[in-house]
């Protein structure tokens, strides 16, 4: 049996919590607002929800995430650390340098809604780990690499493709006499407004690079 600490029992938390023990993990939850209900598993201090566990779940804001980290690793042992907050790449860092098996971990969607299920994108050394613990339990959890802060996702809309030269962009373009070539697709500049709320939480910085996915089955009306 998996165990599970949650530390953070708000509406996103509790709701990962009871998830966890209706897939079969034994949880134990703490949150310094004892007004907050946790269906039984509170613990009375971070330690003894900490103590024993598989894996800890930090859902906490970004305020107070490097604070619970701290409050955390004395119990923590071999345990991986999922920190779910979308805190700025700087506090990831702070976080893995604190935390051995650390996760980055990303919820795609609104978790009191979908709770478990909610798909997740892992970054960071305990990034496999936190996979391989939640995967049985019912999250759709993606590592997307085992270093820290890569899987901070944006959201944006595209604004407009921009124009190029003809001998590019020609439904028939010229071809030289080796037969080299461009494909179009290799060579449309595609400008995405980001979601600056997304932005504000993590700031990008020059030199940065990303991949980019365009569903192109959405529009907005």
């Amino acid at each position: 049996m998996t165990a599970v600490a949650v530390l953070g029992l708000g509406e996103a938390g509790e709701r990962l919590a009871a998830d966890l023990a209706a897939a079969g993990a034994e949880v134990r939850g703490y949150d310094p607002d004892t007004s907050l209900e946790a269906a039984g598993m509170r613990a009375r201090d971070v330690e003894e929800a900490v103590t024993g566990s598989d894996v800890v779940l930090s859902v906490n804001s970004a305020a107070v995430a490097a604070e619970a980290a701290l409050a955390a690793l004395p119990a923590l042992g071999s345990a991986v650390y999922a920190d779910l907050n979308t805190a700025a790449p700087a506090l990831k860092r702070e976080l893995a340098a604190v935390v051995e098996r650390f996760a980055d971990v990303a919820l795609l969607g609104p978790v009191p809604t979908t709770g478990l299920q909610t798909p997740a994108l892992a970054s960071g050394a305990g990034a496999q780990a936190f996979a391989d613990a939640f995967g049985p339990l019912g999250m759709p959890v993606e590592v997307v690499s085992d270093r820290y802060g890569k899987s901070a996702r944006y959201r944006g809309t595209v604004e407009g493709l921009s124009g190029g030269t003809g001998s590019t962009f020609a439904t028939i373009p010229a071809q030289n006499a080796t037969g080299n070539w461009i494909k179009v697709v290799q060579r449309v500049p595609v400008r995405i407004k980001l979601d600056p709320a997304e932005l504000a939480a993590r700031p990008l910085q020059v030199g940065l690079s990303m991949t980019a996915t365009i569903d192109t089955r959405s529009h907005v009306d």
